[in-house]
């Protein structure tokens, strides 16, 4: 079968390299010649054994086989592309037969070890049929050329069978090291002549052959043949054979051709390259390169031989150097919209934003040090410096200030107390009560030992689980139950932590800069320079083409200040040491809170604040955040917009979780007395989580509402 495929594979190359070749005529020339095939063989049966031959096996079956062929053949050319073709030899289609019984009991059987001892043993057996199938053959055929050399045949071949023995036996495969009663590792071994054979097998035939000329009359010709069975090899038995052969052919024509004649063509072909040289002085053309291919290609008997000339030339043009520029700036809004030349606006815009308290320090499970949790502790000289308004823009790293922001309120205040209250998740009952008491005392004990409380003003309480529980079944409900507690008397110790601040809004956010060279000679450098009153704002510069687009982020600084206009200037020097400078200006309107109030500017106020802390699956306003929602009221003013943004933790399923964001933010709305024109809902869930929900702080600070409240402001 290696062999098959490698000659196989070696006549469809040789079939695909010259398919592409033109049908030609050919005188009529008679061909003979020998063949040899390698024969892959098909056998089709369903039968037990030969007739009249014992057996106990079971049907045989279909089965592989190989065979060969040899013979003479004769071809005459019929027309301009049909050969009438016969052909005739010897070939072998004989194979092995075989099938397998499967634990035969009862079988009497000798051991090789002991083989006068008789046994009854199961045994398998294989039932096998040599047969030996060969003989003469005969077919007529004929033979198409559709292209040139490349031959479709098709035929009727008799094969008049001259050998048909058979032997049959019954061997045991095992078990091993046994012989079968008679002494002998076989029985029914039976061998004789195939009876009721056919005086011929007919079969169909189909192929394909490729010839390569090896002399002026000699060809080989590859070749692959399909034969179809039209009969069984016994009347007696279900048996046919169908061949897949790969095999050679060697023919010689007796009429030599005629002489090769010869035919010779030349084509020059020239191609120009323009190239514009500087400084030129007059025109010049120079040969680059020259190539000769010869081609050669025989059809029948005409040799064409092909000459192919190559000439690149190269024709230097002069040219003047040319550098060009130019520069325009696009303002680009936050929806990505255009605008040429636009006027920078620089605006103060004053803001309020509240950050509410989580008056609740988490423990680690099974801890009460305070080092251990994310509160920051300060010295007492750090005490002294420390005040709310130095405090960043971040939920979180106030949150850290917890302790640090009531002890400060609490030294204004002298008149206010505070219960601490420990709590756990009583995973461990024993320890329950001196955990919870100790997470309360070391938070005193930081209280009065850094920022000088008094101990009375200190109450400490502990319990098992905390008075509003999170889900005590979850790893995240339990890390949020391990906590202390923290409550005043006096509101304004857990009051929210208020910052103003004015910030700074530039129209457009971004300006694009879309600087444009020209440069016969190539660029040396280029720079583009962004100044208001000779003061720098932004500096691009470069090396090569093209410059791209440029843009300018407003927002970050430095920014401009003055009304004066911002002069944007494009330079930029060649390699011959050309230069040229493009300019573009863009005018600016500064409106600070004080310009827009003296010159009666429409402005607008923008306040923050969150509503912390909804407890664990709630919607319900707790009396701190009452106080929240009773100072926001005061704030909304007739034409105040409010936008009221809900938020859930990551417990839950996200549908739940939206829900449950409406129901707070409808809360509030119903809190704040508010219209519905008037107020924007949002219910984000818990599909965009506000902080990193690995904590339980940040777990607890995601169950929030936010409000933004705009208030145009009016001199």
């Amino acid at each position: 079968m290696k062999h098959y495929s490698r000659f196989f594979l070696f006549f469809f190359l040789a079939i695909t390299i010259c398919a592409a070749q033109k049908p030609s005529a050919k005188p009529p020339f008679l061909w003979a010649g020998i063949y040899g095939d390698m024969s892959l063989l098909l056998h089709n049966v369903d039968f037990r054994a030969i007739p009249g031959c014992p057996t106990c096996g079971q049907n045989f079956s279909n089965t592989v086989g190989q065979g060969y062929s040899v013979g003479a053949l004769l071809e005459l050319p019929l027309a301009m592309q049909w050969r009438l073709r016969l052909r005739g030899g010897y070939t072998d289609i004989g194979t092995r037969l075989a099938t397998q019984e499967q634990n035969i009991g009862n079988t009497l059987v000798r051991r090789v070890s002991a083989p006068n001892e008789v046994v009854s043993v199961p045994v398998a057996t294989e039932y096998s049929l040599e047969a030996g199938l060969a003989g003469w053959t005969i077919e007529p055929g004929v033979s198409y050329e559709p292209v040139s050399r490349l031959f479709v045949s098709a035929g009727i071949e008799a094969t008049f069978l001259s050998t048909t023995t058979f032997a049959q036996r019954e061997s045991i495969i095992s078990p091993a090291g046994v012989l079968f009663n008679t002494g002998r590792s076989f029985r029914n071994d039976t061998s004789g002549i195939i009876p009721n054979v056919p005086s011929a097998l007919f079969n169909g035939t189909i192929g394909v052959h490729y010839g390569f000329p090896l002399s002026s009359t000699v060809t080989a010709s590859p070749e692959a043949r399909l034969v179809l069975p039209f009969n069984n090899i016994s009347s007696d038995l279900s048996w046919t054979i169908a061949q897949l052969q790969l095999g050679v052919t060697l023919t010689y024509s007796f009429i030599p051709p005629p002489d090769i004649i010869i035919k010779y063509d030349t084509t020059i072909i020239r191609d120009t390259t323009k190239k514009f040289v500087l400084n030129l002085l007059q025109p010049q053309v120079s040969l680059l390169t020259i190539t000769r291919d010869v081609r050669t290609e025989k059809i029948d008997y005409t040799e064409y031989r092909h000459l192919t000339i190559r000439e690149h030339y190269l024709k230097e043009i002069p040219k003047i150097s040319r550098l060009e520029s130019s520069i325009v700036a696009f303002g680009i809004d936050p929806q990505g919209k255009r605008e040429p030349t636009p006027t920078i606006r620089i605006e103060e815009i004053e803001t309020e934003e509240q950050f509410p308290l989580l008056p609740q320090v988490f423990f680690p499970e099974g801890n009460a040090d305070l080092d251990k949790t994310v509160m920051l502790q300060l010295s007492k000289d750090d005490v002294q410096q420390f005040s709310e308004n130095t405090l960043g823009r971040n939920t979180l790293d106030i949150y850290g200030q917890l302790l640090n922001i009531i002890g400060s309120r609490m030294t204004k205040k002298p008149e206010a107390t505070i219960t601490i209250t420990g709590a756990n998740n009583t995973k461990n009952s024993d320890t329950t009560e001196n955990l919870s008491r100790n997470r309360a005392n070391v938070i005193k004990e930081y209280l009065v030992e850094k920022w000088n409380i008094a101990p009375s003003r200190i109450n400490t309480a502990f319990r098992k689980l905390p008075e509003k529980a999170a889900n005590n079944t979850t790893p995240d409900g339990q890390a949020e139950n391990s906590r202390a507690d923290i409550n005043s008397n006096d509101m304004d110790i857990l009051r929210p932590v208020s910052l103003r601040e004015v910030i700074i809004k530039a129209t457009p956010p971004i300006v694009e800069i879309v600087p444009t060279i020209i440069s016969d000679s190539g660029l040396v450098k280029w720079t583009v320079d962004v100044e208001q009153s000779l003061r720098p704002l932004r500096n691009f510069n470069g090396t090569s083409m093209p410059l791209g687009i440029l843009q300018w982020n407003l927002a970050e600084k430095p920014m401009p200040e003055l009304e004066t206009p911002v002069q944007i200037e494009l330079k930029a020097q060649d390699k011959i040491g050309m230069t040229t400078t493009a300019r573009q200006s863009l005018k600016v309107q500064q409106l600070t809170l004080k310009k827009k109030r003296y010159e009666l500017h429409d402005d607008k106020k923008i306040e923050r604040f969150a509503l912390i802390v909804f407890d664990f699956n709630s919607a319900t306003l707790n009396p701190a955040n009452q106080r929240i929602v009773d100072d926001i009221k005061s704030r909304i003013q007739p034409d105040s917009k409010v936008i009221i943004a809900g938020f859930a933790d990551r417990s839950g399923e996200l549908t739940y979780n939206q829900n449950l964001a409406l129901r707070r933010c409808q809360e509030v709305k119903n809190a704040l007395g508010l219209a519905e024109g008037q107020v924007t809902l949002d219910p984000v869930g818990s599909k965009e989580l506000l902080y990193d929900n690995e904590s339980p702080q940040g777990r607890s600070y995601s169950r929030t509402v936010q409000i933004v409240v705009e208030t145009p402001v009016r001199e």
